[in-house]
């Protein structure tokens, strides 16, 4: 009876799901969800498309073509590694949709949902299909196109076929964030400072998870350090032998056991002391930041995301980016006692101060301590803007 239930749980919802993409194609040729009609668009694009072996890259304007030529140069070199890392060949061609700045990134309706400043790009599963913009950075350029990349060839690995086996294989095999987002960071990076020293801190403060319960942020960090040590231990040839044997059991765990012949509660044990073994050391030779310095945001801040902060040419006061109140400000904050000031900048409610960089520190003082300057983005433009801290 059980098993019968679960049969026609995913019958309804593999119809529910057609009947809902037929509408929506409908819809989108009626004209319901025409580009420029679902988001504030500021410009409309002249699109143009580059061909190569296995990829369809979509820019705009002639200055963009060298930004699509490196990208094309990049999919296909890369793709190399990842028919051996899936020991699979691609079924399609993959589309390849690329912005030149991060601000048309957001106008676009490829993808319906509102893009934060932490989506560095998107691949959709049911069109396979890269949308990304470009930062003016090539080599965070080359790490996101590899990144997308590994995804879209896991969907088809995985998914791959008509529309009706990626709903049903979908629904049978849901691979956990930590599992598909660490390999594709691993792939693209192999292991970075960045990675080095979040994980460092997870160790150095004993808060080293599960693997199941790498989540969140924790998924990319955590999960990249998972598959560089199961590289590091057993070879980069068990990538594929783990992918194959997951995809046949359609669970990670049964793909783990039979590659590795470790339960996930055994592998988290051998992972965990790894980073042990790597970073005990240091902490020996570490000052106790509670020795030699004091939380100014932890009374006054608590359980909010505070970032940016940078410290007055007098050293009395330090500048901010909070979102105590549910939107991101700029706000003062007393060094002393970490009691706030004011608030400076009310932002993203702000048409002047639509959204803040709060990824990449950004406000800095005058001489005089009596002026900050940050970034912005209003209008769909990213601007400079000069704050008089007493107003």
């Amino acid at each position: 009876m059980l098993a019968t239930s679960v049969k026609l749980s995913r019958l309804l919802f593999l119809m529910v799901f057609l009947i809902t993409l037929a509408f929506s194609q409908k819809a989108e040729a009626q004209g319901f969800f025409q580009f420029g009609q679902n988001k504030v668009n500021y410009e409309m694009f002249n699109w143009r498309y580059i061909e190569t072996d296995h990829f369809d890259i979509y820019y705009y304007d002639s200055k963009n073509y060298y930004i699509a030529e490196f990208a094309a140069h990049t999919l296909e070199s890369s793709l190399e590694q990842a028919r051996m890392d899936w020991n699979h060949q691609i079924n399609d061609r993959i589309p390849v949709i690329l912005y030149d700045s991060s601000t048309d990134f957001a106008q676009t309706n490829v993808i319906p949902m509102i893009i934060p400043q932490s989506v560095g790009g998107v691949t959709d599963l049911y069109r396979n299909r890269i949308t990304m913009p470009f930062d003016g950075d090539y080599d965070r350029f080359r790490h996101i196109l590899q990144h997308e990349l590994s995804h879209a060839v896991s969907n088809d690995f995985f998914y791959g076929g008509s529309l009706q086996n990626v709903v049903q294989n979908n629904i049978q095999f849901q691979r956990p964030l930590w599992f598909e987002e660490g390999l594709a960071e691993f792939v693209s990076l192999g292991w970075d400072t960045d990675t080095d020293m979040f994980m460092r801190d997870l160790v150095v403060n004993a808060n080293i998870p599960q693997i199941p319960q790498l989540g969140g942020f924790l998924a990319y960090r955590g999960g990249q350090s998972v598959w560089y040590y199961i590289v590091e231990e057993y070879g980069r040839e068990k990538i594929p032998e783990i992918l194959e044997r997951s995809r046949v059991t359609r669970s990670v765990q049964g793909g783990m056991r039979q590659a590795l012949g470790l339960s996930m509660s055994e592998l988290t044990e051998r992972w965990q002391d790894w980073l042990k073994e790597r970073y005990y050391p240091e902490i020996a030779k570490r000052e106790r930041v509670r020795d030699i310095g004091r939380n100014v945001t932890r009374e006054n801040f608590r359980g909010a995301f505070n970032t940016s902060p940078t410290i007055s040419p007098q050293g009395d006061k330090m500048a901010m980016i909070t979102n105590r109140r549910g939107y991101f400000d700029v706000v003062l904050v007393e060094t002393s006692t970490g009691e706030k000031i004011r608030t400076v900048v009310r932002g993203e409610d702000d048409v002047d101060f639509e959204e803040l960089n709060i990824l990449n520190p950004n406000l800095t003082w005058s001489p005089d301590g009596q002026r900050l300057a940050l970034s912005t983005r209003a209008d769909g433009k990213i601007d400079i803007a000069i704050v008089d801290i007493d107003e």
